[in-house]
């Protein structure tokens, strides 16, 4: 709920209010000119590796100067977050909000993104968009944003109140394990080394390796570990161990042999039975009854019923 606007309206409110918005910067001199020699590259492009990245997960992945790298959602309607960053400098970063505002609006092909100050440099450059067909709104929008990441616990935590779990950090070796680059490694033990100072973690020797954990003895650790490990008072249904046969049970009550469905489908049944469940967790539910020979993965991200006998026989 907003306020109550206490301020004067102007006399020429009307104008101001339907006066066109404007990109504040005048953004001329950043076009990419080089987008034709770009798009003559694309076309002798040769694959060199692939990342896979988990419902609600991360994966890096390291690009060099003049390579492309590509965006694709492979399973479904997905949302991901993209973080840059220089290899050889961390703290050369994505500047998302210098990026919008140097545009005016959503990013599409031939767009930079920018880094942070004092660097303010391109990081990488948009050659291809498979959305951009959508073009621009009225309102200025398009599909890509760069608002910052949408898709992380934080933000979650503050708009739904749900909990956030801290996981101990162990890191094993981190000279030998770690697969980054010698700057991504000393970047990582300053870090940790600042930390420990500040009497935020803690680290044993053994041998060669080096275990890092957080200091539980710490009286901010403390008390945000208290804060986290609190119990969930909305009394909200918890899936378990016992998940997929509660879906399972379900799925079969309403769907029939060969009837084919979405998983967003039978996700918005659930919900309604007051079974809330995650998108990322039943397409993992899903994927599991296939493996067994329960369902078949269909077209369009449908599903088909093939082996009720062989559920029953499995449970």
């Amino acid at each position: 709920m907003k306020i109550k606007k206490f301020s004067e309206k102007p006399s020429d409110l009307k104008d101001r209010i339907g006066a066109k918005p404007i990109v504040c910067y005048p953004n001329t001199n950043i076009e990419e000119k080089n987008l034709s020699i770009l798009h003559s590259a694309r076309e002798h492009l040769v694959k060199k590796e692939e990342v896979i990245i988990p419902p609600r997960d991360a994966k890096t992945f390291e690009v060099k100067f003049g390579e492309f790298f590509r965006i694709e959602s492979v399973e479904g309607p997905q949302v991901g977050d993209l973080n840059l960053f220089n290899l050889n400098n961390l703290e050369e970063k994505f500047y998302s909000g210098k990026t919008r505002a140097l545009y005016g609006t959503h990013l599409s092909v031939g767009d930079k993104m920018f880094s942070s100050f004092p660097y303010l440099r391109s990081l990488a450059t948009i050659t291809w968009d498979t959305l951009d067909w959508y073009d621009y709104d009225e309102d200025g929008g398009s599909v890509h944003d760069v608002i910052g990441t949408r898709c992380d616990p934080y933000t979650s935590k503050l708009l739904s109140n749900d909990e956030l779990t801290i996981n101990e950090l162990e890191i094993h070796n981190v000279k030998s394990v770690c697969k980054a680059s010698t700057a991504h490694k000393r970047t990582l033990n300053n870090h940790l080394t600042e930390l420990r100072r500040k009497g935020f973690v803690k680290y044993r020797r053994d041998g060669l390796r080096i275990y890092w954990s957080l200091n539980r003895d710490n009286e901010v650790i403390g008390k945000l570990k208290l804060l986290f490990s609190k119990e969930d008072n909305n009394h909200k249904k918890k899936w378990s161990k016992d998940t997929d046969y509660e879906i399972k049970q379900y799925l079969f009550g309403y769907y029939d042999y060969f009837e084919k469905f979405k998983p967003s489908e039978l996700k918005a049944k659930l919900g309604f039975d007051s079974y809330p469940i995650s998108s990322a967790r039943l397409s993992q539910v899903l994927k599991g009854f296939v493996d067994q020979g329960i369902l078949r993965k269909e077209e369009r991200a449908r599903y088909k019923i093939i082996d009720k006998q062989g559920y029953e026989n499995y449970n």
